[in-house]
């Protein structure tokens, strides 16, 4: 009978100390906000680590800039300069690295239904437009050096200038659509932490290229009510110019 106590004493001595360890391991782990609140001090640390590197890179091109005496190639000065300047970028390179390494870690502990993924979303949409508004403006200036003088009258440039911009953003816009409907995928992918984020991160891709189509509706109608008053005031100056005829 005393053996088969010690045998049951044994068994909840076990089972005590393991249970303990759980408690410790559990008590161990960090939260999520404790994760985040981490690695966003590792980040500050790594960008305050990078900056001097990229000044030390920026400060070596100005003086290599400054002591090019070269027409077309490098001079002899400049060339020597090169390595220095290039050993300079890839440290430069290496710590800013090492800083969007840290920022991908902190993604999935966002997660996929987050204020900052929305938010880079909406970073991404406003670059495309942009890109889009540089490539309307350059077809309208470009549109208006080659084909801006066979306008009749002063409204019919501003229709012009109007069109062309339009047109311009119009093509950019579906440049940019398609790009951010073929790239949000892998962005989204790095806000998943499993497969239980992908109904949030199909949810979270249709609100993006809903975001990013509102605009471009607006700017279709808007293309539309243009190209309809340049009809009307086509047909307006065509029916002037045969009752000036008549008479």
């Amino acid at each position: 009978m005393s053996a088969l106590h010690v045998l049951c004493f044994c068994v909840l001595l076990s089972a005590s100390h393991g249970y303990e360890n759980d408690d410790d391991d559990a008590l161990a782990m960090p939260t999520t906000e404790e994760q985040i609140v981490a690695l966003r001090s590792q980040v500050r640390v790594a960008e305050m680590d990078a900056e001097p590197l990229r000044q030390r890179y920026v400060d070596m091109k100005q003086q290599q800039r400054a002591v090019d005496d070269g027409f077309i190639w490098q001079g002899k000065a400049a060339k020597a300069m090169e390595p220095a300047v290039r050993e300079a970028e890839q440290q430069w390179r290496a710590a800013e690295y090492e800083v969007e390494l840290l920022r991908k870690q902190m993604k999935p502990l966002y997660g996929v239904v987050s204020v900052q993924h929305l938010a880079e979303h909406r970073q991404r949409i406003h670059q495309s437009f942009t890109a889009a508004v540089d490539m309307a403006q350059n077809h309208m200036w470009w549109d208006m050096i080659l084909g801006g003088g066979r306008a009749d009258s002063f409204e019919e440039v501003l229709m012009r200038m109007a069109m062309s911009f339009c047109m311009g953003l119009t093509f950019g816009y579906v440049i940019g659509l398609v790009s951010f409907i073929l790239t949000a995928p892998f962005v989204i992918y790095e806000y998943c932490s499993s497969i239980l984020d992908v109904p949030g991160a199909l949810g979270m891709w249709l609100v993006g290229i809903a975001l990013f189509l509102a605009p471009a509706i607006a700017l279709y109608y808007s293309c539309r009510v243009a190209s309809d008053y340049r009809h009307k005031y086509r047909e307006n100056m065509h029916t002037r110019t045969s009752i000036r005829y008549r008479q």
